[in-house]
């Protein structure tokens, strides 16, 4: 834990937000789609045609223990929040986003 708060402390704002859109690139490369907002921790956006269909491509990542951020799922946004991330995982990330924003809903 004391490594992780000194490595936190040691690295400035925009290099943290950097490595944080970084990773998001690489998600998004992978899934083929979706647009970053940046910010001090930027957030992949993935638009989905109605409210109905990101929630069920919300339930389909689910299924898959993939757990993406609700906040805008009413808007028909899927939101990826690059914090908690390893980075062995973004490109299987992004390839089951992939795969579950271009499979209609069941």
């Amino acid at each position: 834990l004391l490594v992780a708060l000194r490595r936190f402390a040691a690295e400035n704002d925009a290099a943290r937000a950097a490595r944080l859109r970084a990773r998001l690139d690489t998600v998004r490369d992978a899934a083929g789609t979706g647009e970053i907002a940046d910010g001090a921790v930027p957030l992949l956006l993935l638009r989905c045609a109605s409210a109905a269909a990101a929630r069920a491509a919300e339930a389909r990542l689910r299924a898959q223990r993939i757990h993406v951020n609700l906040a805008r799922l009413r808007d028909g946004v899927l939101v990826v929040n690059p914090l908690a991330l390893a980075d062995r995982d973004l490109p299987q990330l992004g390839a089951a986003l992939r795969e579950v924003l271009a499979t209609p809903a069941a």
